[in-house]
C-alpha cells in the first residue's frame, strides 16, 4: 500500500529544542503530506499536545530536561495512543529497547548524513503499522456486534475460523459447511487479471483448469454482486442446471476471489448464509490484517528485506551460538555514497527501485545462513554467522565491485557504497560493541569520500575470548 495517500490523516509531533535540525525534518515530513507541528519549547510542545493529540511524536534524547520515564509518562497521559520515534546516540540503543512497551516504535541514531530522508521513511513505517492496527481493530468491532445478534451461532463459528492458521484455511473452513451442495471459489489473480477455482465444497468433473479472463466491467460488478452476460454463460457452461448468486472476498480493500453459489433458485440468499458469509469475511480480513502486522514487525516493504528490530533479534541469537561452540561472527554495514545527490538526479519514485536493486545485488552473494536487513535510508547490514574477519573482508569487497560496475537503474545509472566491517571475537566481546564498531568503521570511510572498505579494529588492551580459524564457510 502507499501510506503516503493517507498521510493527512496522521497527526505527527515533532518536539526538539535544535530548531535547525527540527526545521529540515518537519519541512521533509510535512512536503511527504502529514500533518506535522514543531515545538522548541518542552510547555509549548505539551500545549499543543493537550490541544491536539498526536498518533506519532518524534523527539531527541538530547532534547529532554528530564528522564525518559516522565517525558513519556506525561505525554501518555494527554495522548494516550501516542507512538514515539526516538532519536539518540548510538550507545543508547541498547537501554532503549526497554521502552518499546511504552509505545517506541523505532529508535533511531543521530548522524548528520541523510537525517531527514531517514526520519521520514521511520514516519512511513509507522504510521502504516498504525493503519493496519485501527483496521484490526475495525474488525474485531464488527465480531463484537455479529456476537449481539441472534441469527447466527457466533461463538460456535467463530471458534474455527480462529483455529485457522492463514487466509486460505480460513475459505476452506468455510466451504466445509457447504459440503452437500457445489459451492467454489474463484482466485483472482491481479496480474492476469483472471479467475481460477482453487477451493472446492465437493469435488466437481469441471474442476480442473475451471478459470476465466475477466473484462473490465467484471471488476466493477463483483462488488455489487452482479453478473455480467458473458461470465454468466462461462458458469452456465461450468455448471450446467444452476443458477448462480456471487459474494467478493475482500482484503485490505483488494479482489482476492469470489464465491460461486451455484445451487440457489430463487433471487435471495438464505439470512443465515449472508451472516455466515460475513463472518467469514471478517474473519479472513482479520487474519490477513495480522499476518500483514507481522511482515511490518520483521520485514522492509520498500526492498524486501528484514528490518532493524529482526535484525536485533537475530543478533542476540547468533552472538550467544557463536560463544558456545566457539565461531566467528561478521557484521557489514554497506551504504550507498552521496545518496541526496544521487536522489536529486533520478527523483524520490525511483529511489526506491535503487535501494531494491541494491539489495538484489547483495542477496546474491548470500548463503543460507545470512541475513540481510534494512538499516537505514541508504544503509544495509548482512550478519554473517560462522564467518571469520578475513573472509568477511573478502565477501565485503566483492560487493563492493559488484555495486561499482552494474546499473542500479535501466536507465544506467550507477553508483558506489561504504563498506564497514567487524568480527566477534576479533574486535570485540558484546553485541552492542560489535554494532559501534561497524557502524564507526563505515562512518570513517564516509567521512574519506567513500566507494571504500574499513574494517574496524580492537580497542586497545582487548582480549578476545577466543581466536577463530580462517578456515571457516566461504560465501
Amino acid at each position: 500500500m502507499n501510506i503516503r495517500s493517507m498521510a493527512k490523516d496522521f497527526s505527527v509531533h515533532l518536539f526538539s529544542n535544535n530548531q535547525d535540525w527540527g526545521f529540515d525534518l518537519a519541512a521533509n515530513i510535512e512536503q511527504a503530506g502529514y500533518g506535522i507541528s514543531l515545538s522548541t519549547d518542552e510547555n509549548e510542545f505539551f500545549k499543543t499536545l493537550t490541544q491536539r493529540p498526536a498518533h506519532l511524536v518524534l523527539f531527541s534524547i538530547k532534547s529532554l530536561h528530564e528522564n525518559l520515564n516522565q517525558f513519556l509518562d506525561k505525554i501518555l497521559k494527554l495522548s494516550p495512543d501516542s507512538r514515539f520515534l526516538i532519536w539518540c546516540h548510538p550507545s543508547q540503543f541498547a537501554s532503549l529497547k526497554a521502552f518499546r512497551e511504552f509505545g517506541v516504535m523505532d529508535i533511531l541514531a543521530e548522524t548528520a548524513e541523510g537525517e531527514a530522508d531517514r526520519a521520514l521513511w521511520a514516519v512511513d513505517q509507522a504510521c502504516e503499522k498504525l493503519y493496519y492496527e485501527f483496521q484490526n481493530e475495525q474488525i474485531l468491532e464488527k465480531l463484537e456486534k455479529l456476537e449481539q445478534g441472534p441469527s447466527i451461532p457466533v461463538q460456535q463459528r467463530l471458534a474455527n475460523y480462529l483455529t485457522c492458521e492463514n487466509p486460505d484455511a480460513v475459505i476452506k473452513q468455510f466451504l466445509q459447511i457447504w459440503e452437500e451442495q457445489e459451492v467454489v471459489y474463484f482466485k483472482f489473480l491481479e496480474n492476469l487479471q483472471s479467475l481460477i477455482a482453487t477451493h472446492f465444497s465437493k469435488p466437481l468433473r469441471t474442476q480442473e483448469n475451471l478459470g476465466y479472463a475477466l473484462q473490465s466491467k467484471d471488476l466493477e460488478n463483483f462488488h455489487t454482486g452482479k453478473i455480467e452476460n458473458e461470465f454468466e454463460s462461462f458458469l452456465t457452461t461450468a455448471f450446467p442446471g444452476h443458477n448462480f448468486f456471487i459474494r467478493p472476498l475482500f482484503s485490505q480493500k483488494k479482489l482476492d476471489g469470489i464465491f460461486i453459489f451455484p445451487f440457489f433458485q430463487d433471487q435471495k440468499i438464505p439470512l443465515h448464509i449472508e451472516n455466515e458469509f460475513s463472518l467469514m469475511q471478517i474473519c479472513f480480513s482479520h487474519l490477513g490484517i495480522e499476518k500483514r502486522l507481522d511482515f511490518l514487525e520483521t520485514e522492509d516493504l520498500e526492498t524486501a528485506t528484514y528490518n532493524q528490530k529482526f535484525l536485533d533479534h537475530k543478533l542476540m541469537d547468533e552472538f550467544e551460538r557463536a560463544k558456545q561452540f566457539s565461531s566467528p561472527l561478521s557484521l557489514i554495514k554497506i551504504s550507498l555514497d552521496h545518496f541526496q545527490d544521487l536522489e536529486n538526479l533520478v527523483g524520490e519514485s525511483a529511489r526506491g527501485q535503487i535501494l531494491k536493486n541494491l539489495a538484489d545485488l547483495i542477496r546474491k552473494t548470500n548463503r543460507h545462513s545470512d541475513i540481510l536487513a534494512r538499516t537505514g535510508v541508504n544503509e544495509f547490514t548482512l550478519l554473517l554467522p560462522h564467518c571469520a574477519k578475513s573472509v568477511a573482508m573478502i565477501r565485503a569487497e566483492r560487493i563492493r565491485r559488484m555495486v561499482e560496475s552494474n546499473s542500479v537503474l535501466k536507465t544506467g545509472v550507477r553508483c558506489t557504497v561504504s563498506v564497514g566491517l567487524a568480527e566477534y571475537p576479533a574486535t570485540c566481546a558484546q553485541p552492542d560493541d560489535l554494532v559501534d564498531l561497524c557502524r564507526s568503521a563505515l562512518q570513517h570511510i564516509q567521512e574519506k569520500g567513500g566507494n571504500k572498505l574499513c574494517a574496524a579494529k580492537p580497542k586497545v588492551n582487548y582480549r578476545p575470548d577466543f581466536v577463530a580459524k580462517d578456515e571457516v564457510k566461504k560465501p
